[in-house]
């Protein structure tokens, strides 16, 4: 348990000042344009989805009509 702690005091700073300097690289414009697209993504593969899961559901209200005649 120290040991992890004593790691996690020497990891982070590291971490923490490659995080500074991937925004000083991409600038804040980058990772606003970085922003965007994420959220355009995750828009995009909500809406993918829901159109799988009605594509689904009709696939299975067709089978039954044609099942039962």
């Amino acid at each position: 348990m120290i040991a992890i702690i004593s790691c996690s005091k020497i990891l982070l700073p590291k971490m923490k000042s490659k995080m500074v300097m991937c925004h000083q690289k991409i600038g804040w414009t980058g990772a606003v344009y970085l922003v965007a697209w994420a959220i355009a993504i995750s828009i995009i593969l909500v809406a993918v989805g829901r159109l799988a899961i009605n594509l689904a559901k009709a696939y299975a209200i067709m089978k039954k009509a044609n099942h039962k005649g």
